[in-house]
C-alpha cells in the first residue's frame, strides 16, 4: 500500500519532489468526504484512498507517471544478469549543468503486512549510485539494506587484502562471494581505480527486491 513517492532529478523534475497519500489533519464539511476517501491504518496514519493530479499539458503529469514506471520496471528487471552491460534508461533533468552529472533520485514509502517500509535507489545511465532499505519502528528506523557505491574507502591504507570481499552473480543468476586476495594485486596498486576499471569484477546492479524485505 503506497505511502508516498519521491522522485528528483528525473525527466522534467530538477529537484525532489513527493507525492504524499497521507490525509493531513483536515476536516471538510460534508462528513462523506472524509469518510469515502480516508480510512485509518492505525491512531498515528490515516491515507488516502486516491489522489487527483492537474496541470497544465507538458507540465509534468505525466513524467510523474513514468517515473512511478521507472522505479517499478528497474526494480523487476535491473537484477537480471542480461542488462549488467546494457545502459540504464533513465533521463535526468537536462535544463541545468547543476544536474547534469548527477544520479536521478527515486524513493518509496510503502505498507506491507502492516509494517512500513522506505526503500530507494540513486542511478544513472552506468550504474546504481546507491540504494536503501529501511523500515519504520515506531518514531525510529532500522536500516535493513544500504549500498552506496562510493569507493574512497576502498584504499591500501584504510584495508588489507583480505579484508575486501566482492559478490558478482554468474550468467545463470547464482553469486559468488572471493576475497581481493585472491587477486596478484602490486604494492603500489590503487584498489578503487583497479576497481573501477571492472579489474576485480562486482559490476553494480540492484538487487532482487522482494528478497530485501523477506
Amino acid at each position: 500500500m503506497l505511502i508516498g513517492f519521491s522522485v528528483g532529478n528525473y525527466k522534467s523534475f530538477k529537484e525532489t519532489v513527493t507525492l504524499s497519500m497521507v490525509a493531513s489533519s483536515i476536516t471538510e464539511e460534508e462528513p462523506e468526504l472524509d469518510t469515502n476517501n480516508v480510512f485509518e491504518i492505525n491512531h498515528k496514519l490515516k491515507l488516502l484512498k486516491t489522489a487527483a493530479i492537474y496541470g497544465a499539458n507538458s507540465s509534468g503529469k505525466s513524467n510523474l507517471i513514468a517515473a512511478i514506471n521507472f522505479m517499478k520496471w528497474f526494480v523487476l528487471n535491473s537484477s537480471k544478469e542480461t542488462q549488467v552491460s546494457e545502459a540504464i534508461d533513465v533521463e535526468a533533468f537536462r535544463l541545468s549543468t547543476e544536474t547534469e552529472k548527477e544520479p536521478s533520485f527515486f524513493e518509496i514509502v510503502f505498507l506491507l503486512e502492516g509494517k512500513t517500509f522506505r526503500y530507494g535507489f540513486e542511478v544513472n545511465a552506468r550504474e546504481v549510485v546507491s540504494e536503501w532499505l529501511f523500515q519504520a519502528d515506531d518514531s525510529e528506523e532500522k536500516m535493513l539494506f544500504e549500498r552506496d557505491h562510493d569507493t574512497n574507502l576502498l584504499s591500501s591504507k584504510t584495508f588489507r587484502k583480505d579484508q575486501v570481499w566482492f559478490t558478482e552473480k554468474d550468467n545463470k543468476g547464482a553469486t559468488d562471494l572471493y576475497s581481493l586476495v585472491e587477486y596478484k594485486v602490486g604494492k603500489d596498486a590503487s584498489f578503487e581505480d583497479d576497481y573501477i576499471i571492472g579489474k576485480y569484477g562486482a559490476i553494480p546492479f540492484i538487487g532482487n527486491f522482494k528478497e530485501l524485505i523477506g
